[in-house]
């Protein structure tokens, strides 16, 4: 079993990004107290289960993803347990184990209406990203850019993946967005942090023109993000700051069937200053 432990750091040093590793460290944290080893630490757990078999390996991850649920949201459990399905793979690939997890994620479930978050929640999943940035790793600095601008406009996904280098001019802090395809696009202001964020990427961007945000393992600004890389950098990022659900920016927006438009108002003006 003393490959396990090599084999579980280069799990975690081959995962995308710094903060794919955080939230890995946080997910084995997590797994390693439910299994009964807080103290000896994730790999004994992870050992413990290898030498358990299948069956019970099955059990144990369904207690855990179990447990996930009672204060975590199915895309937040499903995202941990996507985790830890890609390391029992990789003791698969190894060598390690001669058997396959079988699968245990939780299905997902739709929603009609979508949770507007409280001025803590988005706190606290800011402050997580700023101290990847602070790091100075290039995809930390973009995704503090990209996730202050989002809760401080109450951007969509889209709206935030279509700004061009030029619809940002960071000495007024203004951004020119569009509100849906072929409208015209509309200024929208930001917070002082906000600006100081935008900026601080930007230099890192460099002026090449193209889109304002791009996937980084592309490095080419004529190829903008997806909407779905938007999402799944704030799940990555959610989980890693403790947060309960995903914490979705455009919910300020979309949450009106369920709020009162004074109550998003409200919640909006006490985003403008992240």
């Amino acid at each position: 079993m003393n490959n396990i432990h090599e084999l579980v750091a280069d799990y975690h040093d081959h995962l995308d990004g710094v903060s794919s590793r955080r939230m890995f460290r946080a997910i084995a944290r997590s797994f390693a107290a439910h299994m009964g080893f807080a103290e000896d630490g994730f790999d004994a757990a992870v050992i413990e289960v290898v030498k358990k078999g299948p069956r019970e390996a099955h059990r144990d991850m369904q207690s855990w993803r179990d447990r996930g649920l009672e204060s975590l949201s199915y895309g937040t459990v499903a995202c941990r347990c996507g985790f830890l399905s890609g390391l029992f793979n990789h003791l698969r690939r190894k060598g390690a184990i001669d058997w396959n997890l079988l699968p245990f994620a939780p299905k997902k479930i739709h929603t009609k209406h979508k949770r507007i978050p409280t001025r803590e929640e988005v706190e606290t999943l800011v402050a997580c990203i700023d101290s990847a940035a602070e790091e100075g790793d290039a995809q930390g600095i973009r995704d503090a850019a990209l996730v202050r601008l989002l809760y401080c406009c109450g951007l969509r996904r889209t709206e935030a993946t279509t700004l061009r280098l030029e619809d940002i001019d960071l000495r007024t802090r203004q951004v020119r967005i569009r509100r849906r395809a072929g409208s015209p696009r509309v200024s929208v202001g930001t917070s002082v942090m906000t600006g100081r964020a935008l900026e601080r990427w930007l230099v890192h961007r460099g002026s090449a023109p193209g889109w304002a945000f791009y996937r980084l393992d592309r490095s080419d600004p004529s190829k903008a993000m997806a909407g779905e890389s938007v999402r799944r950098l704030l799940t990555v990022n959610s989980v890693a700051a403790g947060l309960p659900f995903l914490v979705t920016p455009d919910a300020l927006v979309t949450a009106g069937d369920q709020h009162s438009e004074e109550a998003v108002r409200q919640i909006r003006l006490e985003a403008r200053d992240l």
